[in-house]
């Protein structure tokens, strides 16, 4: 695989790696182009609180298997230029227009088999990019079927739920600092907060939050743009993933008005990795710093990489 630093012009500069397969130096060859989850994450889909490293890992994958294949540091991450923090839903969008269109202008890319995956946010971005600039063909992985807001409810009352039903020592500690109700009130506090600005940033208890990205998202319902989508569509999540409910992958799945296939894989969670022990939104950060360790699921890399073949061989 021989990767190329390339740049690229939203309405800021943006940085990413081209990775191309060997051995296709005299071909166009057909590539996919990575949308990344939610959070300050470079081109490999990393961040300095933890790396996942899915875009990078599946790079090399797809590569063996004679895909090209683009991933970019999000504005203001990285070597891309603008600001993270003051960055939209919109904003991202446009940045994933520009990404698209860098990769189907590419001299070493065939622009009628360029495809879109996007991972978590990733899905959302790669529906509304859809009606902007065509792909051949969409990857929704570990996507929801809902806009932001309802998951961020949801994932607050299972976290409580799930101390509620804590046991042992920790399960006491919960209970006894009543940290269910303040989770519920800091997130009613967050969305009054949000209400009440329209500035691009807020900081509560000191911490720094994109509330513009918050706002559009809120207003955003990925369900609105999926009747639109004709080409294929391949959505995947994991049966242990407690941020997106797994059954959401079939509602992605059937909303679309291309053909479409839908998997759940067992005991694969929200970072696409295998996870031994029961979901649990309460203790999710162990889980996933345990599961961080492991390799991606070989599952999901095969479905990904089958599934591309076939569109491109236009099979099924």
């Amino acid at each position: 695989m021989a990767e190329i630093v390339v740049t690229f012009q939203s309405d800021v500069d943006l940085q990413g790696t081209l990775a191309l397969p060997e051995g296709q130096e005299n071909s166009p060859a057909p590539a996919v182009l990575f949308l990344h989850g939610s959070g300050p994450l470079d081109r490999d889909e990393n961040a300095k609180v933890g790396k996942i490293n899915a875009f990078k890992l599946l790079s090399e994958q797809l590569s063996l298997r004679g895909f090209a294949s683009l991933r970019y540091d999000k504005r203001g991450i990285g070597k891309s230029k603008g600001d993270y923090y003051e960055a939209g839903f919109w904003d991202l969008v446009s940045d994933a227009k520009a990404a698209l269109k860098f990769l189907k202008t590419h001299p070493k890319i065939d622009p009628e088999n360029v495809f879109v995956l996007g991972h978590s946010e990733g899905c959302m971005i790669a529906a509304a990019l859809q009606k902007r600039v065509q792909a051949s063909g969409i990857i929704f992985v570990s996507g929801a079927a809902e806009s932001l807001k309802t998951t961020l409810i949801r994932q607050g009352k299972d976290v409580a739920n799930d101390m509620k039903k804590a046991t042992g020592f920790q399960g006491f500690l919960f209970r006894l600092l009543n940290i269910p109700e303040k989770i519920a009130k800091q997130q009613a506090t967050l969305f009054k907060r949000l209400d009440e600005s329209d500035a691009p940033v807020i900081r509560i208890k000191g911490q720094k939050l994109p509330a513009k990205w918050m706002r559009e998202h809120f207003a955003y319902n990925v369900v609105d743009d999926l009747e639109e989508i004709t080409c294929p569509v391949l959505a995947i999540t994991g049966s242990k993933d407690v941020q997106v409910l797994p059954e959401h992958a079939k509602l992605l799945a059937e909303g679309v008005s291309g053909k479409s296939e839908y998997y759940v894989i067992k005991n694969m969670n929200h970072m696409l990795r295998k996870q031994d022990e029961p979901a649990n939104m309460a203790t999710l950060k162990k889980a996933y710093k345990r599961s961080l360790k492991k390799p991606l699921n070989p599952e999901l890399v095969e479905i990904i990489v089958t599934w591309l073949e076939k569109q491109v061989n236009r099979i099924g």
